[in-house]
């Protein structure tokens, strides 16, 4: 992966030289959802889901 990118912003510019790395920002978690949920046809479990957000992501009690 190069060290530099250019990117077009929001205001429809383009950025060279971008220091390529500073965009990446990883926060892993587990939802709490039954095991049970999204099941494959022959009983497997689902693929994995990737969810990217700009939001803050909070942790919240299971009720269960």
């Amino acid at each position: 992966m190069p060290a530099a990118i250019t990117i077009k912003g929001r205001d429809g510019k383009r950025h060279d030289n971008v220091a390529m790395w500073t965009f990446w920002s990883l926060q892993e978690g587990t939802l709490g959802v039954d095991p049970q949920l999204q099941r494959t046809n022959d009983g497997g479990m689902p693929p994995v889901i990737h969810v990217d957000t700009d939001a803050s992501l909070y942790s919240t009690p299971i009720a269960r």
